[in-house]
């Protein structure tokens, strides 16, 4: 029977772990990789508001925010979610008024501002980082038009023309109506009331600068109102822009 010497022992140790620590390495590397990568797909993204829930402040500190090339410096009682009001940059910002007046949120309308009926005061407008060169004329001939039943329109509220979205259109379910202003012609897409969708809302998407688009959102029912709130919407806006970064 052979001997082994202390170095045999030792080369004997090495051997046995050496066996067990390779998978062991390689068990925690696939682990931590794991980890990394479920972490990279459900972990909260800090640029977007998706899902954040809203918060509001009644606080009218300014807060400095930019998104693309565009610097902003709003009340915070404007900006529904917390986030936002660490200012910096960012990949999107919200902003909510109340008509008539645009007023952000205060104490005392709090209950609208948390509300959602169908005749709601409240506007929703979205600032955000996207190319989008194309105008509410050309979107609306080269786009819309190919979806509508009847090209020609029919007269609608407020001198209005409305066009209803062909079933297999990929608006179905959509009414579009479109009119002019100072600032030339405005296009809106609004949901239709159903079962299913109690509280319609309009839409309109229009570029703010190169690479920045402005969408907001207004409840159906107050379509008649569309001159007042695309202004009101206009004004409030570029009065949050900030040419120097703090003004």
């Amino acid at each position: 029977m052979s001997q082994q010497g202390p170095s045999g022992n030792v080369e004997a140790a090495v051997r046995r772990h050496s066996g067990w620590l390779v998978p062991l390495a390689l068990l925690a590397l696939t682990t931590a990789l794991g980890a990394l990568i479920l972490f990279y797909y459900l972990a909260p993204n800090p640029g977007s508001l998706t899902e954040e829930h809203a918060s509001p402040s009644a606080r009218t500190n300014r807060v400095l925010l930019k998104v693309g090339n565009l610097s902003f410096f709003a009340p915070a009682n404007y900006l529904p979610y917390a986030s936002e009001r660490s200012g910096g940059p960012r990949r999107e910002i919200a902003f909510r008024a109340i008509l008539p007046d645009f007023r952000g949120f205060t104490d005392l309308t709090a209950g609208e501002f948390a509300g959602n009926g169908p005749n709601s005061r409240v506007i929703h407008i979205l600032i955000t980082r996207e190319d989008f060169d194309v105008g509410e004329s050309a979107r609306l001939e080269r786009i819309y038009l190919n979806e509508v039943v009847n090209r020609l329109g029919k007269p609608a509220p407020a001198g209005l023309v409305g066009y209803a979205f062909k079933n297999d259109s990929g608006y179905r379910g959509e009414d579009l109506f479109v009119g002019k202003d100072s600032q030339g012609t405005v296009v809106m897409r609004c949901t239709r009331q159903i079962v299913d969708v109690p509280s319609p809302n309009c839409m309109r998407e229009v570029a703010l600068a190169p690479g920045v688009l402005l969408s907001y959102r207004f409840k159906r029912s107050r379509i008649g109102q569309w001159r007042l709130i695309a202004a009101g919407v206009e004004q409030l806006v570029h009065s949050f822009i900030s040419h120097s970064g703090a003004t």
